[in-house]
């Protein structure tokens, strides 16, 4: 995959991020990236907000915002830039179908978030009493992993409890069947993690690879994980689940976090954060995009003091 491979598939979708500076209450610029004569420009400021996420096939999204009153919300903007709100939280992730959405809900008298459901349209929501991290994820069977501590527990979206694991950052298969997750336990903070990959109801190992947080392509045969060593910092590997190969796409030398597979998953985007030369305080964050069939030095695009990009469907 080239450059024009690139730009032929973001013009093809819709790509929305969060860009630098913040203002006072805690909100970023949100911008799209747009096809042009001369290849992918960034279009002007179309909202407030950070978080964000595309209702599937559709060129609406959902992304939370700080209110003038400090309130962390959850809106929705269809393709003609209109917004309602859905409800109050933070962290919202749209399920494969489309029909509801989790988010997170701070409880001060419990000092954590617990995890939370509402449907698209703002009905029907249900506060799970489940301590939460963000890092949960949504399967299309309606399955619902949610970690916390050392702990992943993967319920229904109604709140029963399926089964319960040890890890940490868990990612479902497309399909729900399969989740790949990552634990320590055992294992000093700098070291990697042994991620593995389990039939999501029976708990059945099916690989075993080190490195942590494992995300799965978009078709569920692949999956993006980051390594780490004490020589060359942090790595971006993909490991392809039909053939158990896995090829290093990258290196970065610091921290990668917040991967999203392109539609085809024939690329990835990936938000690192950046230091001054010398420096270990953190300076920003850029996103970097890479094609996923072999490694590679540079990224082929680069979006400077960008945050939290979401990358819609094929829709255009």
């Amino acid at each position: 995959m080239d450059k024009q491979n690139l730009i032929t598939e973001i013009s093809a979708s819709e790509i929305i991020f969060a860009a630098d500076p913040l203002d006072g209450l805690g909100n970023y610029d949100l911008r799209q990236l747009t096809s042009q004569s001369s290849g992918i420009g960034i279009s002007e400021i179309i909202g407030q907000g950070s978080i964000n996420a595309f209702l599937p096939r559709t060129s609406s999204y959902i992304f939370e915002k700080k209110s003038r009153d400090l309130v962390d919300e959850i809106l929705i903007a269809d393709h003609k830039g209109s917004l309602s709100l859905i409800t109050n939280g933070s962290v919202p992730k749209v399920s494969p179908d489309g029909r509801f959405i989790g988010f997170l809900n701070y409880v001060e008298d419990r000092f954590c978030n617990i995890f939370c459901t509402i449907n698209i349209d703002g009905t029907g929501r249900r506060e799970l009493s489940l301590p939460a991290y963000d890092s949960f994820t949504i399967a299309s069977n309606g399955l619902i992993a949610v970690p916390y501590e050392n702990k992943i527990t993967i319920i229904d979206k109604y709140g029963s409890i399926v089964r319960e694991l040890n890890g940490h950052h868990p990612s479902f298969s497309p399909d729900g069947l399969l989740l790949a997750y990552d634990s320590r336990e055992g294992k000093k903070s700098f070291e990697n993690s042994d991620i593995s990959v389990v039939h999501a109801e029976t708990g059945a190992v099916i690989h075993t690879l080190d490195g942590s947080e494992p995300i799965f392509s978009r078709d569920g045969n692949r999956l993006v994980y980051r390594t780490y060593s004490p020589f060359s910092g942090e790595s971006t590997h993909i490991y392809t689940l039909d053939t158990e190969q896995s090829i290093n796409i990258c290196d970065h030398g610091k921290s990668p976090f917040r991967v999203v597979w392109s539609p085809s998953d024939n690329f990835i985007s990936i938000e690192a954060h950046i230091k001054a030369q010398g420096s270990p305080i953190i300076s920003g964050s850029c996103i970097y995009m890479y094609a996923t069939d072999q490694p590679q030095k540079k990224p082929m695009m680069t979006i400077p003091n960008a945050h939290y990009l979401s990358w819609s469907g094929f829709i255009k």
